[in-house]
C-alpha cells in the first residue's frame, strides 16, 4: 500500500474537524441576544415600522462662500478659474476632496458669504 501524502492527510483531518463541529451541540445563547438559525436568517432583531418615528424632512440651506485669489493673474483649481476678485460659489458644487484642496491652497482665501436679506 502506498504512503498517504501530507495533503491527503491534511484534507482528511479538516473533514474530520468539520464533522465533529457539526455533530457538537450548539452552546445556548444568552437571553435577549439575536439567534442565527441559518446563514441567512437572524431572529430577535426585528424592527416594527408601526413603532418607528417618521423621518423628518429637513431642508438644509446651501452653503454659500466667497473665494478670492491673491495672485494678480488668477489660478486654476478644482476645475475652475479663480480670478483676483471675490467669486461667490456654493459648497455643493465641489466634492469634499476639492473643498479640502481649495482650503489648503495658499493663494486662495475662502470665507462664508454674508446673506443680503
Amino acid at each position: 500500500m502506498p504512503p498517504i501524502s501530507t495533503k491527503a492527510k491534511a484534507g482528511a483531518d479538516a473533514a474530520a474537524q468539520l464533522e465533529a463541529q457539526a455533530a457538537a451541540p450548539a452552546a445556548p445563547q444568552p437571553e435577549g441576544l439575536p439567534t442565527v438559525t441559518n446563514q441567512t436568517e437572524v431572529t430577535g432583531t426585528e424592527t416594527h415600522p408601526d413603532n418607528a418615528a417618521p423621518a423628518e424632512s429637513v431642508e438644509v440651506p446651501p452653503i454659500k462662500m466667497v473665494v478670492r485669489c491673491h495672485r494678480p493673474q488668477g489660478i486654476w483649481r478644482a476645475g475652475m478659474f479663480w480670478p483676483n476678485e471675490d467669486t461667490p460659489v456654493l459648497a455643493s458644487d465641489f466634492t469634499v476632496e476639492e473643498l479640502q484642496r481649495l482650503a489648503a491652497e495658499p493663494l486662495l482665501s475662502i470665507r462664508p458669504q454674508a446673506d443680503q436679506e
